[in-house]
C-alpha cells in the first residue's frame, strides 16, 4: 500500500536540529506521475521522479503528537497528469518526505482543482523536531481581515467586557458555520462541479507498420515483419497514410540511468510527412505502436536486452462498411453517490467536426463513463459536465 517516508536527508536535518534547538520546516507540496509507473518510495530519495507541479502549504493543522494535516490545491490550470507521487520540501528545497507506493490508484489532475488532503506523522521523530509552516486553519479563519491574531484581539479591547464576550461567542459560532460551509463547498466543488476534457482519438492501422529489431541500435518497418517491398497503412488525422518498408526507421535511446525506462513507438505527422518516433508518451495528435522497455543501465549499441510490446489496433480496410466506434472512458476524481446522473457533451475541435456523428454517453458508474462517437473524424475533443448528481 502507499506509505510516507522520511528521507535520509531528512534524518540528516533532523539529527543536526536536534544539536542545536532548530527545527525542520517543512513548506512546500510537489506531485507527479512517478514517470509513468507506481513505485516503492525509499529512504535515498533527493525528488520526485518526475516531478510536474509544486504548491505553497495553504493550511495545517496539528493531528496530536507529531502528526499534522496539511492541505494544499493544484488548480485548474495544472497540467494534466496521474498523480502517483507526492514530496514535502522545506524551505531549503530539500525532500523531507515521500509518498508513494506500487499500487496506489492515481488520481487525475487539470480540469477542475487537484485537493490535497494528507497526514504527516513522524512517530520516530522527537516532539517539535519536524514541523509544517503554514497558516493554521482555525488561526486563519479566526485573525479574519487582520494580519495577526493579537491585532483582532487589541482591536477588540476597546469594547466593553460583554460586548468582547458577545463578540468572541459570535465569531466562534461563524468559525464553526464557516468550517461547515466550507466542507460543503469542498464537496460541490470536486463533486456536483465535476467538468473536463476528453479526448476520442480514431486512429488504427490497417495492415503493418510491425516494427523489429535490427542488428544495432535502430528498429525496422515493415509490412510483414520482414523488409522487402511492402507497404504499411494506418488511418490516423481522418486519412490513409501509407509508408513503405524502411530499414533502420527509427533510433532507439539507450538508459544510463539505475532504473528501467519505458519509450513509445508511434506513427505522427512531422512536417509535412508521417514517420515513426520514439518518446516517453504517445502525443494526442500520435498512433501507438509499439511499447519499448529499456532496462537499467542499458548502453549497449544492440538491442538485445530491449523488449517490444505490441500496441497497434488492426482493423483491416473495408471500403463501403465500418464496424469501429471510437470510445474513451472519463474517470471523476471524486466517485459520486450513484450512476444516477446525466452528461452534457460539447464539441470543441476535431479533423472534421462535421464527421463527428453522433456522440453518446454509456456505461455510467458512479466513479466516471465513457463517451464514443458513430463518425469517422480523428482527434475529437469533448467538453463534459455532470448535470443532476443523485444526492440525498
Amino acid at each position: 500500500m502507499p506509505m510516507t517516508l522520511l528521507t535520509d536527508i531528512a534524518e540528516s536535518k533532523i539529527t543536526a536540529a536536534a544539536g542545536s534547538g532548530s527545527s525542520v520546516a517543512i513548506t512546500h507540496i510537489a506531485i507527479g506521475d512517478g514517470n509513468g509507473s507506481n513505485y516503492a518510495p525509499g529512504h535515498a530519495a533527493t525528488g520526485l521522479r518526475r516531478e510536474l507541479a509544486r504548491q505553497p502549504i495553504a493550511t495545517r493543522h496539528i493531528e496530536g503528537g507529531n502528526a499534522w494535516r496539511v492541505r494544499a490545491e493544484f488548480g485548474p490550470e495544472t497540467p494534466t497528469f496521474a498523480v502517483r507521487e507526492m514530496g514535502f520540501f522545506d524551505a531549503d528545497g530539500d525532500l523531507i518526505a515521500i509518498w508513494a507506493g506500487n499500487d496506489v490508484e492515481p488520481r487525475q489532475t487539470g480540469a477542475i482543482s487537484y485537493l490535497v488532503d494528507h497526514v504527516l506523522s513522524f512517530t520516530r521523530v522527537a516532539d517539535g523536531l519536524v514541523i509544517v509552516d503554514a497558516p493554521d486553519d482555525e488561526l486563519a479563519e479566526a485573525r479574519g481581515d487582520f494580519a495577526r491574531l493579537g491585532a483582532r484581539l487589541d482591536a477588540m479591547d476597546q469594547y466593553a467586557p460583554d460586548d468582547q464576550v458577545a463578540m468572541a461567542t459570535g465569531v466562534q459560532q461563524a468559525m464553526n458555520l464557516g468550517g461547515v460551509l466550507l466542507r460543503e463547498m469542498d464537496v460541490l466543488r470536486r463533486r456536483v462541479l465535476a467538468q473536463g476534457v476528453v479526448l476520442i482519438k480514431n486512429k488504427y492501422v490497417i495492415a503493418g507498420m510491425q516494427l523489429s529489431k535490427s542488428e544495432v541500435r535502430t528498429l525496422h518497418l515493415s509490412q510483414t515483419g520482414t523488409v522487402a517491398s511492402g507497404l504499411s497503412k494506418a488511418k490516423l488525422d481522418g486519412l490513409i497514410v501509407a509508408l513503405a518498408d524502411d530499414d533502420y526507421h527509427v533510433s532507439v535511446p539507450t538508459n544510463e540511468a539505475a532504473d528501467p525506462v519505458q519509450y513509445y513507438a508511434y506513427l505522427v505527422k512531422d512536417g509535412a510527412e508521417y514517420r515513426v518516433q520514439i518518446g516517453l508518451a504517445v502525443p494526442d495528435a500520435a498512433l501507438a505502436l509499439y511499447r519499448i522497455d529499456i532496462p537499467a543501465g542499458d548502453t549497449a549499441s544492440n538491442l538485445d536486452a530491449v523488449t517490444l510490446v505490441d500496441l497497434r489496433v488492426i482493423h483491416p480496410e473495408n471500403a463501403w462498411t465500418s464496424v469501429i466506434e471510437p470510445f474513451a472512458s472519463v474517470a471523476f476524481p471524486n466517485g459520486l453517490p450513484s450512476a444516477d446522473y446525466g452528461v452534457q457533451v460539447e464539441i470543441e475541435d476535431a479533423t472534421d467536426i462535421a464527421a463527428v456523428g453522433h456522440v453518446s454517453i454509456y456505461d455510467k458508474a458512479n466513479n466516471g463513463f465513457k463517451v464514443r462517437q458513430s463518425g469517422s473524424a480523428d482527434n475529437v475533443r469533448l467538453r463534459w459536465t455532470v448535470l443532476n448528481p443523485n444526492y440525498q
